[in-house]
């Protein structure tokens, strides 16, 4: 009986130990100098990055995962608890801030793409995420732009820059006529706290940021023009890095030696994003590296340690919390300004309008870009509707249907109550691509399959059967052993036809990028991606025994030898 006691006690204090640390999801700490000079400086540093429309709370909950999210709402309210601490131990910052707007003492930081990917950031583009932002409970001090920044067009961009109330970095972009930066941004900005000062400087992608009338210098020599000049009115540099270093070995190698042979070159801390990662990391033993997640379901939280008399970085702890409702939801601290909670409701009214019922326990999983196998069961069920709605009365239905996987950008499923709602199917297909059918022989399909083992394309309406092979480095190869086409007539896959021609059903961006054909083996459509998939969610809803089950003729459309 005591050893029951004292097992129910055990489990019990796990399980409250458990609750009480979900706000935080990962703590770590790191040392640079191991005997500083004198009493520390504490500057907490607050980070973002891929937010994409995400900032407002959110009360989508899919059966497998809870997605109850309170956005920069929650973020405000760390904040807040943050200063309430820090003003405590300096007076001196509350009252600055309190009396003259000035700096409150935390340095808030985003590492771009913090607009398109929800329903409400489409409708406003953008705008509603930068009122947002500009917010005093938040008092971001720099923030830069990423790949998605120019996704609603040029003049969208613009205007979002221009409504920002804090310096918009970009230090590797320029007018390609007039050789002058992005109207709006600046080269580097210098956020001074405590007296301590901050250089912060910022990389965007320059192979996939596309902006027209904008280039993208490579990084290496956009650091080496920055730093020596940052250098010199700073004393602690700051990267923001629109760059996913985790996944970038040849940028952190570049990077990580800039300061080889001039010490001065180094990094002190990279607030990175792009890769939608949650880590964080040391480059080359004296940068330390911090990525928060992605839409807004995490933020980051470094508590910096300065030696005030060197003015160096002695230790950094680093956080991430979950900003999710149930865990931080302090309404009381959040002190938003009270126009923004207003347009919270009107936008949680628009996001949660239904569209589709009768869907409950419905979830197609999306795969991870880095997982090893080509099965996604999201993007497959995007490239069903591709073959499955006809594309207009003029335009014939598809024989095959085909998508990029990493179009398809969240997984297919209801909420808690069996709804597809304006905002779950913005955030599968959030960009509404117009929809074209190309007509292709069998010889080409065959070589467009191909292309999509190595470059991971989901399709319906053919079954292909493969094999894989893991080379020696650990890379999975795939090799094409068969191919068949699905004939409705006799509703069986059949053999494919090196020279019949089929009509694939693809978006636009698609058929340029991995298709390329001739204009007039295109039929444009008038509906979008978004239009079909929200069709044949209506149809699945009717029948969904006759879909991706043992009744359905045109499953599985992937066979593993």
């Amino acid at each position: 009986m005591n050893k029951f006691r004292i097992l129910l006690i055990l489990v019990v204090c796990v399980c409250l130990l458990f609750h009480k640390s979900r706000a935080l999801v990962w703590a770590r700490s790191y040392t640079f100098i191991e005997k500083p000079s004198s009493t520390l400086l504490t500057v907490p540093l607050f980070h973002t990055n891929d937010i994409h429309g995400g900032g407002f709370p959110s009360t989508i909950l899919f059966p497998e995962e809870d997605k109850n999210n309170g956005g920069l709402f929650a973020l405000a309210a760390l904040i807040n608890k943050r200063r309430e601490e820090l003003w405590k131990v300096y007076p001196d910052l509350m009252h600055n801030f309190l009396k003259t707007a000035g700096n409150d003492g935390i340095l808030t930081l985003d590492a771009g793409d913090s607009v398109s990917g929800t329903y409400d950031d489409a409708q406003s583009v953008g705008l509603n995420m930068i009122k947002l932002m500009n917010s005093s409970a938040l008092d971001y001090d720099a923030v830069t732009i990423g790949n998605h920044s120019s996704d609603y067009g040029l003049e969208p961009l613009m205007m979002n820059i221009s409504w920002r109330n804090c310096p918009v970095v970009l230090s590797n972009a320029k007018d390609v006529d007039t050789d002058d930066l992005i109207q709006g941004t600046v080269l580097s900005t210098v956020s001074t706290i405590n007296g301590i000062r901050f250089g912060i400087f910022a990389l965007t992608h320059d192979r996939s940021t596309r902006i027209p009338g904008i280039k993208i210098s490579a990084i290496e020599m956009a650091a080496k023009q920055m730093l020596p000049r940052l250098r010199k009115k700073s004393d602690i540099i700051v990267l923001l890095s629109h760059l996913g270093l985790d996944k970038e070995k040849h940028w952190c190698d570049q990077l990580g030696a800039l300061d080889d042979d001039n010490p001065l070159m180094n990094i002190d801390i990279i607030i990175d994003g792009h890769s939608h990662s949650r880590n964080d990391f040391l480059l080359d033993e004296d940068t330390l590296v911090a990525q928060a997640g992605s839409y807004g379901h995490v933020a980051g939280e470094i508590t910096l340690k300065i030696d005030p008399v060197t003015k160096k970085l002695v230790s950094a702890d680093v956080k991430r919390h979950d900003l999710s409702t149930v865990n931080v939801n302090d309404s009381k601290s959040l002190q938003l300004e009270r126009p923004l909670i207003e347009l919270n409701k009107k936008l949680n009214f628009e996001n949660q309008f239904v569209l589709v019922k009768n869907l409950h326990d419905f979830y197609f999983a999306k795969t991870s870009r880095s997982a090893p196998g080509i099965e996604n069961r999201a993007s497959e069920f995007v490239a069903r509707s591709l073959c499955e709605i006809p594309f207009g009365s003029s335009i014939e239905q598809a024989d095959i249907g085909m998508v990029y996987q990493k179009g398809v950008r969240d997984k297919v499923a209801s909420n808690d109550k069996g709804e597809i709602t304006n905002d779950i199917l913005h955030r599968i297909v959030p960009f509404g691509e117009p929809v074209v059918i190309i007509k292709q022989t069998g010889t080409e399909i065959e070589k467009l399959v191909k292309k999509g083992l190595v470059k991971k394309f989901s399709w319906a309406g053919l079954q292909v059967k493969f094999k894989e092979i893991t080379n020696k480095k650990g890379y999975v190869q795939r090799k094409l052993i068969s191919l068949k086409v699905f004939d409705r007539q006799s509703q069986a896959f059949v053999l494919l036809e090196p020279k019949q021609v089929y009509r694939l059903g693809a978006v636009g961006f698609f058929s340029k990028v991995f298709v390329r054909p001739p204009s007039e083996n295109v039929l444009l459509c008038r509906k979008t991606n978004k239009e079909i998939l929200l069709e044949f969610l209506k149809k699945y809803a009717t029948n969904r025994e006759q879909y991706f089950t043992q009744n359905d003729p045109m499953w599985p459309c992937n066979i593993y030898e």
